[in-house]
């Protein structure tokens, strides 16, 4: 696969701070200690909880903003604070070269696919490629049926027979062969 060298990165190749699975945790680490005492907490006292552990613990040495907004039938929906520019954000990232985690629009990163943009070695050759190792690692690490090990193992090769017909596929297979230690 080709790689881009242009002036945005990809948000694939940098470190991330997913609020969801954060927040996700705290809560059940809260739930937990809150069984073992025998206490049901209110929503809105796990809410606060929440906030204050999630506020108080520092992530690789950096402490962070949280903001709750309530969802309609009930619960919160929570967001991190850029550090730079205060957005509220679900995910952080921090660049290989970068020494803080901040919002994706201060880093300058960008989806893999917004940097290929709509071209044809994106649709022939990137798409099929990522969805070829999706399945890899589907069969590596889900317990499947045989019925739907044959179903994927299937799908693999009917894609793996498409990407053999390209020839961009066929031209990128060359150029990587030519290349000094690969």
């Amino acid at each position: 696969m080709g790689v881009y060298r242009g002036i945005y990165s990809s948000t694939e190749t940098a470190r991330h701070l997913d609020v969801n699975r954060l927040i996700a945790k705290i809560k059940e680490a809260i739930k937990k200690a809150a069984k073992e005492k025998g206490i049901n907490p209110f929503p809105e006292e796990i809410a606060t909880a929440i906030a204050l552990k999630a506020s108080s613990s520092p992530i690789e040495g950096e402490f962070f903003a949280f903001d709750r907004i309530p969802n309609k039938f009930g619960g919160y929906r929570w967001y991190a604070k850029c550090p730079k520019c205060g957005k509220n954000v679900l995910k952080l990232y921090k660049p290989d070269k970068a020494e803080h985690f901040f919002c994706r629009t201060c880093h300058n990163l960008r989806a893999p696919s917004a940097l290929y943009g709509p071209t044809k070695q994106y649709k022939e050759v990137v798409r099929p490629m990522l969805k070829l190792d999706k399945i890899k690692e589907t069969l590596a690490t889900k317990r499947l049926s045989a019925k739907q090990e044959q179903k994927l193992l299937d799908e693999y090769d009917e894609i793996k027979k498409e990407l053999e017909k390209s020839s961009l596929f066929r031209k990128e297979k060359i150029l990587a062969e030519r290349r000094p230690g690969a």
